[in-house]
């Protein structure tokens, strides 16, 4: 069995969990103010949230390019 098969359903489960703690955060926000969400950051030196979640779909990507023995798009 190859290592992409064992490793996408993680990936997917990963992202979907991802993709539902950001439904439970923006549904806690008042009207309008969802882009205060993407724009927070947990301590000053951090990347704001928006930028992790491009970090966490990133690192999935990159992760099945590189085992399928691919290159990874740079943009």
């Amino acid at each position: 069995m190859a290592l992409t098969t064992l490793l996408a359903p993680t990936y997917v489960q990963m992202l979907k969990s991802l993709s539902g703690w950001l439904d439970k955060a923006q549904a806690q926000m008042p009207d309008g103010q969802a882009e205060n969400l993407l724009s927070a950051r947990l301590a000053p030196d951090m990347f704001p949230l928006s930028t992790q979640v491009r970090f966490a779909c990133a690192q999935a990507q990159e992760g099945m390019y590189r085992l399928r023995g691919e290159e990874f798009p740079s943009s």
